[in-house]
């Protein structure tokens, strides 16, 4: 990276390999099209958007607003980057990035058959590759294929034991911040069905 003190980190520019360089343009672009998703969001909702309580009435509409934003603003960009560089490691890098929550499951699958076969056997395509497997394994109405993961004490649990209960398999981590707001719910809800035979399954 050439940087001119003066100017500041914005002025500087990067050199190196292409992957990087392509990595580092893409997430200029990317910064661009938030700015404008999110000036669209406040116009519609409000400066204060992002501080909107889940509980809230309009809180759905909000998601589905910004859904459809990012599809229009950032899918077009990950399409421009791996239809023009379908070999470079920068765009298996981008789509496990940045592609997660943005698009259909059809929009993902689309950028993943446009890589090349070289780059869908690298880590990073494998992982996206693996990711759409999964979305697609799990869609509505599909069964659930059979697991088994320890509990918090180590023991072994086999997901096939809860069959005949209803089961919501809920995935967190510990810095997703929505994920570790929705557990005092997720008691409410588990407490309110549980003798109808509800089990939630929790996967950290």
């Amino acid at each position: 990276m050439v940087s001119d003190i003066a100017k500041g980190m914005p002025a500087s520019e990067l050199k190196g390999p292409e992957a990087m360089v392509l990595y580092h343009q893409f997430e200029e672009d990317e910064k661009k099209a938030y700015g404008k998703i999110n000036s669209a969001t406040a116009a519609r909702f409000g400066e204060k958007w992002w501080q909107l309580d889940e509980k809230d009435s309009t809180y759905p509409l909000l998601e589905r607003s910004r859904d459809s934003l990012k599809t229009a603003y950032i899918v077009p960009l990950l399409q421009k980057l791996v239809k023009e560089h379908p070999d470079s490691y920068a765009s298996a890098y981008v789509l496990v990035g940045s592609v997660r929550e943005t698009g259909s499951i059809e929009d993902k699958e689309a950028l993943y058959n446009q890589l090349s076969p070289r780059i869908k056997k690298s880590d990073a395509g494998k992982k996206f590759g693996d990711y759409i497997h999964g979305l697609k394994s799990s869609a509505v109405g599909d069964e659930v294929a059979d697991f088994i993961l320890p509990d918090p004490s180590g023991k072994n649990v086999d997901f096939k034991s809860l069959k005949g209960k209803y089961v919501l398999i809920d995935f967190w981590a510990s810095w997703c911040v929505p994920c570790r707001r929705s557990f005092p719910r997720m008691r409410e809800v588990y407490k309110k069905y549980k003798d109808d035979g509800l089990e939630i399954y929790n996967i950290y």
